[in-house]
């Protein structure tokens, strides 16, 4: 609902609140990740992209007989571009609920949880959207063969070696390795099921297949193409429908799904690396004071943000609507240094995946 300017207040609590807010379940969201903020003062603009080409150079730097002196040349790739886009999501502070509270301010941190929350759903929802587009990728993916999916069977089916190709094309190209690798926990079941895989395990059973594959192994085996830590597991599920669900109807879907991701993400920086950045605009005003939206003082300009007014016919002694706000894009910076591996394993097969991969 549209509110004016003058019942808008910047609640500074919950917005440090909410910028030092964490994820309540391990291995939940993975979009933080994946892709490294950075922080712009313009909702939309243009970036340069120094192409890697120029890192690996060789130059003539012996000095000529004239005193003449190579001069250094960057090589750049067609400019990037990226659009943030508004967000914003309301959670309802109770005044009845509140003056009942034991604590105050902790009863109003948790109302701005649910919000968070849900926030943090539809965004991690948005950058596989983005990550997933095969217009942002360029020639780095591919539609797995159905003979090399990890829960085929069969000689060709060899996830680790199929990992390792893909590892060692970013290796070549950008001269750095990978040090994220995404599946869906599904996925790695299959992964690690795969005969070809557990050929590795340092230990074989009878019958055969009861051998145990851990994330270690598997980093272990790809460890000069694939950084230490890079094995990220997803468990995130989101609901297709909106409303309460029960367990007769629910449809509960996968962000990553039957895909895999590997990339080389690295902090902003002139020489960065990384295939995915998340651009926050915080040129955001607080219209009322006319001043930044700020949070500590060690953060002066903050990505996210709540603004809270009053509701008085929202019950009994009325409300105060928590408004959480934050402006972002998810963008596709550097294709050589990712690679989208689609349908990894075969999402069709409801006796494996139920309907969660599709």
């Amino acid at each position: 609902m549209a509110t004016g300017q003058n019942v808008l207040h910047h609640d500074v609590l919950l917005s440090n609140y909410v910028q030092h807010w964490e994820p309540p379940k391990d291995s939940w969201w993975v979009s933080d990740e994946l892709f490294p903020e950075v922080t712009v003062d313009k909702a939309s603009n243009d970036y340069k992209r120094i192409n890697q080409s120029t890192f690996q150079q060789t130059a003539n730097t012996v000095v000529g007989a004239r005193s003449d002196v190579a001069t250094v040349q960057a090589f750049y790739d067609p400019d990037g571009h990226y659009q943030t886009r508004p967000h914003a999501l309301d959670g309802v502070i109770d005044h009845l609920e509140r003056d009942e509270a034991d604590d105050v301010a902790l009863y109003e941190q948790l109302q701005t949880d649910l919000p968070m929350e849900i926030l943090k759903n539809t965004l991690e929802l948005e950058a596989f959207t983005n990550l997933f587009n095969t217009a942002n990728l360029g020639t780095s993916y591919e539609t797995v063969p159905a003979d090399q999916m990890f829960d085929a069977v069969g000689l060709n089916s060899n996830p680790l070696l199929y990992i390792r190709k893909k590892c060692e094309r970013i290796l070549d190209a950008i001269g750095h390795k990978a040090n994220k690798l995404v599946l869906d926990w599904l996925a790695w079941r299959a992964l690690i099921f795969n005969p070809a895989s557990q050929a590795i395990a340092p230990v074989h059973t009878v019958p055969a297949g009861l051998q145990h594959l851990t994330i270690q192994m598997v980093e272990e085996k790809l460890q000069d193409v694939l950084e230490p830590g890079s094995i990220k597991l997803t468990r995130f599920r989101r609901e297709t429908k909106r409303g309460a669900q029960s367990p007769a109807n629910s449809a509960k879907r996968s962000v990553v799904g039957p895909n895999m991701i590997l990339a080389r993400v690295e902090p902003p920086s002139r020489s960065s690396m990384s295939a995915l950045q998340k651009f926050c605009f915080v040129g955001g005003r607080d219209p009322k004071s006319g001043g930044s939206l700020v949070g500590e003082s060690a953060n002066p300009v903050a990505p996210i943000g709540v603004y809270t007014f009053p509701m008085p016919k929202m019950g009994q002694r009325g409300s105060t609507v928590a408004r959480v706000i934050t402006n972002v894009s998810y963008d596709v910076v550097k294709t050589d240094s990712l690679f989208v591996a689609f349908g990894v394993v075969d999402k069709t097969n409801t006796a494996l995946y139920g309907q969660t991969l599709q």
